[in-house]
């Protein structure tokens, strides 16, 4: 089990993780000692709940503090075709496992094996099954091909599963607005591309809508939107024309998002 305080204006302070491994309690800190000194009075959030300092919200037991060496810190991007979420973290040195079957049969994440401890997890799981926007066609397979939609909640509860086995210390799982949340109940926040817009490499390309929703327990993102907050480009996703590959850019991570991700959790 594992407890995430903030500060009140959301900045993570510290996770503490209870059982497990060590038997007994871990806590995580992510602000550095001179840091603490500084924030430990300050008031922090755990579930709703306002401690009224750090300090006082801080369990007792061991502390890993400084964070592990970013050489060592395993990163799992499962169903990653494109690479562009996990993107950051590979190029700050991060010890980056991507899978996905598209790409080898061997990255199978129903059968592939993990480490037994990992630092971060990024779950993709492909979304065409719950997106709102196939909701036409749910009836429809669901009496002609019901097999589509048990593969598909397969993948989503292997990453789960995976979660659970690896205890990483952050995890976040993504997909668009839809019936996943029947699965694995509501979603702990929703964005648009365009709204990090301004971190990409051309913002204008970011610049479009596809509400998507994050489950996990990871440290929220800042925004950077794009001026235009309509978005540029409204209707990108829907007016791809059909074809084999649509599915895989209508799921690519925006990287102004992917960006601003790995800047709140490292």
């Amino acid at each position: 089990m594992a407890n995430q305080y903030s500060n009140l204006d959301g900045k993570l302070i510290f996770t503490a993780y209870f059982g497990g491994v060590s038997q007994g309690r871990i806590v995580l800190m992510h602000v550095s000692e001179r840091e603490w000194e500084r924030v430990k009075s300050e008031p922090v959030v755990c579930d709703g709940y306002e401690y009224p300092s750090a300090e006082s919200a801080r369990p007792s037991g061991q502390r890993r503090w400084p964070l592990p060496p970013v050489e060592s810190r395993i990163i799992l991007s499962l169903c990653d075709l494109t690479g562009t979420w996990s993107q950051p973290y590979v190029d700050a040195g991060y010890d980056v496992r991507r899978y996905d079957i598209q790409r080898d049969p061997a990255e199978n994440i129903l059968t592939a094996e993990f480490p037994g401890k990992v630092y971060g997890i990024i779950a993709q799981p492909p979304c065409t099954q719950f997106a709102v926007s196939g909701a036409r066609w749910w009836a429809q397979k669901a009496a002609t091909q019901p097999e589509l939609l048990v593969e598909a909640v397969a993948l989503v509860e292997a990453c789960m599963r995976i979660i659970e086995d690896t205890q990483p210390e952050w995890w976040v799982l993504e997909n668009p607005v839809g019936r996943l949340r029947d699965w694995i109940g509501p979603c702990r926040e929703t964005f648009q591309p365009w709204e990090f817009a301004m971190l990409a490499d051309d913002p204008d390309v970011d610049s479009y809508t596809k509400r998507t929703c994050l489950w996990g327990t990871y440290t929220s993102p800042e925004r950077a939107p794009h001026p235009l907050a309509d978005g540029v480009h409204k209707g990108k996703m829907h007016m791809l024309p059909p074809s084999k590959e649509r599915a895989n850019l209508r799921s690519q991570t925006p990287q102004g998002f992917a960006r601003a991700f790995f800047k709140a959790n490292q």
